[in-house]
């Protein structure tokens, strides 16, 4: 009986070295023209959550104008709360803690229909001393374009990315008058430190991502009236029109309603 049990808890400590071994802690540089931020991944071969750093800071051109006699009006103050996105290889969803206001969080269950890479095979980089292979994807209105390595059989990356053959050590855009890029700056692997689980709490209420775009689109819409009733009377009236500038041009459910 005692050599079973010790065969059992040798079973238990060799498990738990393989799972410490197949940690890695991933910091990205995320930068999108306008200002730079950290972003930190944590992950094994299943799961993993990707942490953006909270930032402040005052934009410097309010009002850009534009050769066609129309202004963008910049938010003054910017404030980017910390987010929490979590991620599995066993399923095609990822949950996000989402920062809303200052008394406001919102548990948002998304849904990657649509992560279709394609795998480019002759164009190569190093990063990092890895040897990266390039892949690209259209997700959401935006091109892509990615390098991994399979050097670390880790399927993850910043962001919303996952399901490429290795971890994803650089990925930019090319859609948009806004690109945005991810570059890893430092690696640990194998990360044996951190306590903190990477699955995300099932028992958390959720909204889908549909339904926190909705709530956030009508908060814009009521921001423009706002921005529309303070027009002086002397003055020329011409709608405010809130476009989307972000990660995500559009959804799924909106192509759906323009095939119909």
């Amino acid at each position: 009986m005692k050599k079973y049990k010790l065969l059992f808890i040798l079973f238990l400590v060799s498990q738990t070295i393989f799972c410490q071994k197949n940690n890695i802690l991933v910091e990205y540089t995320f930068d999108n023209g306008h200002f730079k931020n950290l972003e930190t991944l944590i992950a094994n071969n299943k799961d993993a959550i990707k942490i953006t750093g909270s930032l402040t800071f005052e934009n410097d051109s309010i009002i850009e104008g534009k050769s066609d006699n129309n202004y963008i009006i910049n938010q003054k103050l910017i404030k980017i709360g910390k987010k929490s996105i979590f991620s599995s290889l066993e399923n095609k969803y990822v949950h996000i803690i989402m920062p809303y206001s200052d008394n406001k969080t919102y548990f948002v269950k998304d849904e990657l229909i649509n992560l279709d890479w394609k795998l480019v095979t002759n164009e190569n980089l190093t990063i990092s001393g890895y040897k990266c292979s390039k892949a690209i994807l259209n997700f959401r209105g935006r091109d892509y374009v990615a390098y991994y390595t399979t050097e670390i059989p880790i399927s993850f990356g910043p962001w919303k990315f996952k399901n490429l053959p290795g971890l994803i050590l650089y990925i930019y855009s090319e859609t948009g008058s806004i690109n945005f890029s991810w570059k890893a700056q430092k690696i640990i692997y194998p990360y044996v430190d951190f306590k903190k689980s990477i699955k995300w709490n099932d028992k958390e209420k959720t909204i889908t991502l549909k339904d926190y775009v909705a709530i956030r689109e009508a908060e814009n819409e009521k921001r423009s009236k706002i921005i529309d009733s303070r027009t002086s009377q002397g003055s020329k009236l011409v709608k405010t029109e809130i476009k989307r500038l972000g990660l995500e041009f559009i959804y799924e459910w909106e192509e759906e309603t323009k095939e119909n």
